[in-house]
């Protein structure tokens, strides 16, 4: 959630305002039906006095909204006015309720634009986001304000509109009435007054704190979640279940015990604003009754109309009430979506020269880097890498290996020095041009819930002749064959389908797809078993000739042919040459070779 205080009224307002033809035509179609809401109220008031006066439209007494409407009533050519007054009436009510619906398809409508801009909007920030922003936030918690968050506040920006439309209804209504008994209307507010403070006060001081409550608890349930379902592996083996059910338990709980306590104080003015209605109502006929004894009789058209008033009014208010105490219980969950619409997302900033073909070096100069909040990760890093080379970098974990590749694929910047790619400094290349000419491939690869072919296009061009070329390079085709749908074979949530060793040489198919120069390979095969391992290897030996490959690993059975590797330690590169070099002539790379069985 967002720590500072944001103004309730700009976070509805910072989502409505790009749309204001939506807005303007809305609140048109919402004056128009308050206008003939209050209309209705006028021929009821003029049917019930012709009927009680046969004959005769209800004097207007010099009021210019009486007056305007018996002249409409007295031109209908209808010589019955109990007729003609019921006529004007079914049109008016026609005209009305096509105008309401037509507001609340209108509103519907914009909600569910706003909406899916807004969920649009948040996506296209996280994917234009650097990476060091997805380590600082919780996946939940992302997922949530990208997926639930919009949903939200597309239902409250709805209920806005509703509330706005009943509000304009229920003044356009009390002007009538006014108009008809000032006395008596007076009565009327007062009695909306009291539910408006009432429900005014649950929305501010109980709704919006428990939603607050709600959306914290939301949060962490998707955070728990995720969690579960990244883990369950490790989860089942340490039989950790209970842990997380009790933790999943305990965040369900945070939710739904604010929940029912705002449920709770939504019913109480629901239930109140009948009571109220009816007892003032039932109050007004014995005043009137005691007061004019059986004069009384005459003012039964004003009582008949301000009974209809309040058959349409009661409705109103308690929804009014209801819409208000939604709003303000969802208003922590449009704030936090506030929040990440207003957030400056840092990015790597692009470069503006388009590589052609990689011809010389990578080279690395002066390069430091540090993580936010932490101490130097990479100090002083100096190195050249010659077009055609196979460079490895080796090192105890935590020695900077990963960063380095992490700052060649541009996911972080250097904090200091610079990157040179054939000798033009890495920032200044466009980012789409420069990974064009890369392949990666990761520890821990990914592999989505496709087939195998989609797995390995990637999102990009599809050509199955290159698809299957590919993994033919990769020593994947022969088990892919083996499946009964083979290069159509659906691989499971994260590749679940597949061996370690299979989705490691699948995401080597996918890496040099598009037939990249350089190749990073990021402890490719660190998490294998030997035979896997010995068949991952297999492949990266065939993708590697005529590439540019540098390679991460913890094996040293991987590195031995290397043109040259680089020993890391604690964020510097202490040792540098070939494997015949270092195994005899260093001591920490000499130590890693004791340590390993490596043939050579």
């Amino acid at each position: 959630m967002n720590k500072h205080k944001i103004p309730k009224i700009s976070t509805l307002l910072y989502f409505i305002k790009p749309y204001p033809k939506y807005i303007a035509l809305m609140f048109l179609l919402i004056l128009a039906a308050a206008v003939f809401e209050g209309v209705n109220i006028v021929i009821l008031f003029g049917l019930l006095g012709t009927v009680l006066n046969p004959g005769s439209v209800p004097a207007a007494d010099g009021n210019f909204i009486l007056s305007f409407f018996s002249g409409l009533i007295q031109a209908i050519p209808i010589q019955n006015k109990i007729v003609a007054i019921s006529v004007f009436m079914i049109l008016v009510t026609i005209i009305k309720s096509f105008l309401v619906f037509a507001r609340q398809i209108f509103t519907y409508h914009a909600g569910y634009k706003i909406w899916f801009d807004v969920q649009k909007k948040i996506f296209e920030k996280y994917m234009n986001a650097d990476y060091q922003y997805f380590l600082d936030h919780k996946q939940g918690e992302m997922i949530f304000r990208a997926f639930s968050a919009p949903s939200v506040m597309g239902g409250v920006l709805q209920y806005a509109g509703e509330a706005l439309a009943l509000t304009a209804q229920l003044v356009m209504v009390g002007i009538v009435l006014v108009s008809i008994s000032p006395e008596v209307s007076a009565i009327v507010f007062l009695f909306g007054g009291v539910f408006y403070f009432l429900t005014n006060f649950i929305a501010k001081k109980v709704s919006y704190n428990l939603g607050r409550k709600r959306t914290e608890a939301c949060e962490e349930q998707n955070n728990l979640l995720v969690e579960f379902i990244s883990g369950i592996k490790q989860i089942k083996v340490f039989m950790s279940e209970k842990r997380w059910f009790a933790e999943y338990v305990l965040a369900m709980k945070s939710y739904f015990r604010p929940a029912l306590k705002d449920r709770v104080w939504h019913e109480i003015p629901l239930n109140a604003v009948e009571i109220f209605a009816i007892v003032m109502l039932c109050g007004l006929i014995i005043v009137f009754k005691r007061i004019q004894g059986d004069a009384f009789l005459g003012q039964l058209s004003l009582l008949g109309t301000f009974a209809y008033a309040f058959y349409r009014f009661m409705p109103s208010l308690k929804k009014i009430g209801s819409l208000r105490i939604g709003i303000l219980g969802n208003l922590p969950i449009v704030e936090a979506l506030y929040s990440v619409a207003r957030e400056k997302m840092k990015t790597i900033p692009d470069g503006d020269v388009c590589m052609g073909t990689f011809n010389e070096a990578i080279e690395f100069r002066e390069v430091n880097f540090s993580y936010p909040g932490r101490t130097k990760t990479l100090e002083n890093i100096n190195f050249n890498i010659k077009r055609g080379e196979v460079t490895a970098f080796v090192g105890s974990s935590g020695s900077g290996k990963t960063t380095i590749m992490n700052l060649l694929l541009r996911v972080f910047a250097p904090t200091d020095g610079k990157i040179l790619i054939d000798g033009r400094d890495i920032k200044d290349l466009k980012l789409e041009s420069w990974l064009k000419n890369v392949g990666y491939v990761s520890q821990e690869t990914f592999i989505f819930n496709a087939s195998i072919e989609d797995n390995i296009v990637f999102g990009r061009e599809r050509d199955l002749k290159r698809v299957v070329e590919v993994c033919k390079l990769a020593n994947a085709h022969e088990f892919i064959e083996n499946f009964p749908e083979g290069y159509k074979t659906r691989v499971g949530e994260r590749g679940l389908k597949l061996s370690g060793g299979q989705r490691q040489r699948l995401a080597i198919a996918r890496a040099i797809y598009d037939s990249p120069q350089i190749l990073i390979l990021d402890e490719a095969t660190s998490a294998l078993d030997n035979i896997s391992e010995a068949k991952v290897r297999d492949a990266i030996k065939k993708v590697s000739h005529d590439h540019t490959v540098i390679l991460v690993a913890h094996r040293l059975s991987t590195v031995v042919h290397a043109d040259q590797i680089m020993v890391l330690d604690q964020g510097r590169i202490v040792e540098k040459g070939t494997h015949q070099m270092l195994k005899t002539g260093s001591e920490i790379y000499s130590e890693l070779y004791r340590g390993e069985k490596v043939p050579g």
